[in-house]
């Protein structure tokens, strides 16, 4: 009997104990006593994984610039370089035009009916669940605009420790809902109807037959395929001397930005880092395509772990 009763108190301890630590880390969670260590928890889960031959980057690299001169270019090169996409699928500015210079520019984009032109949103330090709400959207030039085949945001959200883990995938601004520019991209890629809206619920958003999980902000967590310069690349310089022929762009999806540009600001920390070594942020953009293509989404599951979802 009275192994009985030591028995049932050691069983209750085990009970009260194990309460105790589930209310103890419920309220460090709550605290954000743990959020730091678990940004970093699930980074090992990146990398190695092959980046496929859906996407192909066009740098604008120091090569290039000692070619052309300092960056930004005059727009008669950007001209140049779209005539010689005519035979990607999509192409992804991930560039601000400043201002129209000329009209080359306006006609080559336009005759060529398939290029997503940039946007970024100044958004909030902080923000309430739901669509982010942009104080404000920079755009490239209205006549731009109207002659791209569509416009998207390429922001990235650093985490608390300064490493870029996400992307917005739609944000507001006044009423008007804006998408990643991913999302455009997929939407000509795939050829998914413009008259299908984008909309955020219950933890996902869904485009047609697109469905990406989220967070409550509408944020999408990124699966990178590996470290910087893993998607394939060729020089913008390249390409404008023929050394690169444009049968490489055929049915591609091309994005066009920054990449080891010496003194260039579109540079990142992310999970694959390692060292000094950062991402350009067309590279992160590619690998938000990627993660979307492959279905290869990553979600937040518990307190203890993120796990893969396929």
């Amino acid at each position: 009997m009275m192994k009985s009763n030591h028995a049932i108190r050691i069983h209750y301890r085990v009970i009260l104990v194990t309460l105790i630590i589930g209310i103890l880390l419920s309220l460090a969670r709550i605290g954000g006593l743990f959020h730091s260590s678990r940004l970093g928890s699930t980074d090992f889960l990146h990398g190695d994984i092959s980046p496929g031959n859906e996407i192909i980057i066009v740098a604008v690299d120091d090569a290039s610039v000692a070619q052309y001169g300092s960056w930004p270019w005059p727009h008669t090169v950007h001209t140049q370089l779209i005539n010689k996409l005519g035979q990607a699928r999509v192409v992804g500015m991930d560039i601000i035009f400043d201002e129209v210079q000329d009209s080359s520019l306006i006609e080559a984009i336009e005759d060529s009916n398939n290029v997503i032109l940039a946007l970024i949103g100044v958004l909030p330090a902080r923000a309430t669940p739901g669509i982010i709400s942009s104080q404000s959207i920079l755009t490239s030039p209205a006549d731009l605009q109207l002659a791209a085949a569509g416009e998207g945001i390429v922001n990235v959200i650093p985490d608390s420790d300064g490493v870029f883990r996400r992307a917005p995938l739609i944000i507001q601004q006044r009423g008007q809902i804006y998408e990643a520019m991913s999302l455009q991209l997929l939407r000509h890629y795939l050829e998914i109807s413009d008259t299908s809206p984008s909309k955020l619920s219950d933890g996902f958003v869904q485009i047609d037959s697109l469905h990406i999980p989220v967070d409550q902000w509408g944020r999408m967590t990124i699966h990178f395929a590996g470290q910087p310069e893993t998607f394939n690349f060729v020089s913008y310089a390249d390409v404008l001397s023929g050394a690169v022929h444009p049968d490489a762009f055929r049915n591609k999806i091309v994005l066009v930005g920054q990449m080891n540009l010496a003194g260039g600001s579109d540079s990142y920390d992310v999970p694959t880092s390692r060292g000094n070594e950062r991402m350009s942020g067309v590279e992160i953009q590619a690998n938000i395509l990627h993660t979307i293509l492959q279905q290869s989404f990553l979600r937040e599951q518990s307190l203890a772990s993120n796990i893969i979802t396929r």
